[in-house]
């Protein structure tokens, strides 16, 4: 996928957690959340490898829709805990918001896909994050995979799922 497909897949992802979000009686901001802890997402990734390079931030830029330099990532890692095993293994806030919406939208009898496309938008950023300067570092890839798991895991224990199928390839 290109940036922008990708980009156009978040812009996606973000209105309709905004619209989700506005319907269950959050104020306005849930899509812009939802982009920053993509974002937030992308730079734990960035600082797997212990360095963060100028085509890691322009891919934040162009995928998420912000204007994000090298020394700014660094500097948010640092100030917000980015990469920290506690990072790594919380649930965004959105995704929950959109596993409990599939949760009432299952028991109403319709298909639930909001979370798993959620999911999916954060397996094929984080693909194209990790592979953004040319070189697949085994703990990138690592920390990725974990990560994914992670949400997946959430997300089949709260939607009482068995046997769903891995976003990951």
């Amino acid at each position: 996928m290109t940036r922008e497909e990708l980009k156009a897949k978040v812009d996606s992802m973000c209105s309709m957690i905004e619209t989700f979000g506005t319907m269950g009686g959050l104020e306005a901001g849930a899509g812009d959340n939802a982009r920053m802890e993509l974002a937030g997402f992308m730079m734990y990734l960035s600082a797997s490898d212990g360095q963060i390079v100028e085509e890691e931030a322009k891919a934040v830029s162009e995928i998420c829709g912000i204007d994000i330099t090298t020394d700014k990532m660094s500097e948010l890692i640092e100030k917000f805990h980015i990469y920290t095993k506690s990072f790594g293994n919380k649930v965004p806030g959105t995704f929950e918001l959109m596993v409990a919406a599939d949760i009432v939208i299952a028991e109403s009898g319709k298909e639930a896909m909001l979370s798993r496309n959620m999911l999916e938008t954060y397996a094929f950023v984080g693909a194209a994050l990790i592979t953004a300067d040319s070189d697949l570092d085994a703990k990138e890839e690592k920390d990725f995979r974990k990560y994914i798991k992670m949400l997946e895991k959430y997300r089949n224990s709260k939607m009482k799922l068995t046997n769903e199928e891995s976003v990951l390839q």
